[in-house]
């Protein structure tokens, strides 16, 4: 509930993004029984085409997310709609680890042990970074990379730098107010090379001014292989988001969720890999409430039943709250798998800066993390940086090249107990 391998053969662990089921992050020995494979959720941000954000690693232009109808409608109660869990950590960070999530859905299986030694870091440090990121193990036999080229999934505000590795070069090309398109080249030592195409409808049906629905994104690798969503709006209260990959010209896996927005409440409900046949599957269910203006308290249940699951089913239950002031939020959650805490302030016009602290009580291990943001308007720059209680430090520079459309990135990170150093250049263009 936190704030961007195609082989087959042995049946060893793969990796994949289950969203924001925390609790459900636990390991293969012990907890729940992980399912087949679950694409991640489709991305937070789906206003097109009138305000725009900067992108990951760039300061690309991407449709924006502003107030949803919720906003227009009558609080009866004084309280505001709270969000919904996807939300709750927002304002401070996306997960720094991002590097790391990459390199396991290039590599999904990559061994924990190995990824360590590439990434110069503990075996007990890179199964937190899995947990952080909500990925989990389970085993089928092959692997499609779970990673849609949707650049809106970096919302302006987050404090936290997202690193990454090598050169990139990202071309947008929007064909009309409705449909934009993509090429992305990546060339790495730590994730694969390659290209990538994708592109992005958003319709007609005009719910904010920076909202528009049905909104539909792919991305498709040179091999063929597909990933999709589907994120539309039913009325004024209920939004459907639907994902899938297909692999082989098949269905690998799907996950269907429904969100209803009341005046004060946010409740949702997802279901991964239903099988009616074999008589597996996953649920999850999300509740946030309003309780004051500025405070927020929600929970999460995750149910997992089917044939490889100890006892044939389990339920885990996890709590969560938000405070809300001026200037900072403070949020929190609280399950079986750890604790999540977060703040952030917004210290002035240019300044923003993010506190977060992340506990596993499996491993009993903790990482603290600091990060700020610095934004220069004159100058066209974004700066943002981060330093962990690894003694890891990490920085990120997005330039903007006027009066061209183009985008300039810099990327660096370095341990500094295993003296290691890597850097990343990249270029958007459009």
């Amino acid at each position: 509930m936190p704030c961007p391998s195609q082989t087959s053969g042995f049946n060893v662990p793969n990796y994949v993004s289950m969203g924001n089921v925390m609790a459900a992050s636990q390991a293969p020995g012990g907890g729940l029984s992980p399912p087949g494979s679950m694409p991640p959720p489709p991305p937070p941000t789906v206003g097109f085409p009138q305000n725009f954000v900067k992108t990951e690693g760039s300061g690309t232009k991407t449709p924006a997310a502003g107030d949803s109808v919720s906003s227009q409608i009558n609080q009866q109660n004084g309280l505001e709609n709270p969000g919904s869990m996807e939300d709750l950590h927002k304002k401070c960070k996306e997960e720094e680890q991002d590097e790391i999530g990459v390199a396991l859905r290039r590599s999904p299986r990559k061994s924990l042990r190995r990824l360590a030694q590439q990434r110069g870091i503990f075996k007990a440090s890179a199964g937190v970074a899995t947990k952080l990121l909500k990925l989990k193990p389970y085993r089928i036999p092959s692997y499609h990379e779970l990673q849609p080229q949707d650049y809106n999934r970096r919302l302006n505000f987050y404090v936290f730098p997202v690193i990454f590795e090598g050169a990139k070069l990202m071309i947008n090309k929007g064909l009309s107010n409705h449909f934009q398109v993509s090429h992305t080249i990546n060339m790495g030592s730590v994730t694969p090379s390659g290209y990538r195409f994708a592109a992005t409808y958003v319709g007609t049906k005009q719910i904010s001014p920076s909202e528009a629905f049905p909104v539909l994104l792919g991305d498709i690798d040179p091999s063929g292989n597909l990933n999709a969503h589907i994120v539309h709006q039913i009325g004024q209260r209920v939004k459907v988001k639907f994902a899938a990959q297909i692999q082989n010209s098949k269905f690998q896996a799907t996950q269907l969720t429904t969100e209803y927005k009341g005046n004060d409440f946010t409740a949702s409900c997802t279901a991964g890999n239903t099988d009616i046949i074999n008589e597996s599957g996953l649920l999850v269910t999300h509740y946030l409430q309003s309780v004051t203006p500025n405070v927020a308290l929600g929970a999460e249940l995750v149910y997992q039943y089917g044939p490889s699951v100890p006892s044939g089913e389990i339920a885990i239950l996890s709590a969560a709250a938000r405070y809300t002031g001026t200037d900072s939020v403070v949020s929190g959650t609280l399950g079986g798998a750890g604790l999540h805490l977060c703040y952030y302030q917004k210290a002035s016009e240019q300044l923003q800066l993010g506190v977060e602290l992340e506990t596993n009580f499996r491993m009993q291990e903790s990482v603290a993390s600091v990060g700020y943001q610095v934004d220069l308007p004159k100058a066209d720059l974004v700066f943002r940086g981060t330093v962990d209680s690894n003694w890891t430090v990490g920085a990120v520079l997005e330039k903007r090249l006027q009066p061209l459309p183009f985008n300039f990135a810099l990327s660096g990170t370095m341990n500094h107990s295993k003296n290691q150093f890597r850097l990343g250049c990249g270029l958007i263009i459009g």
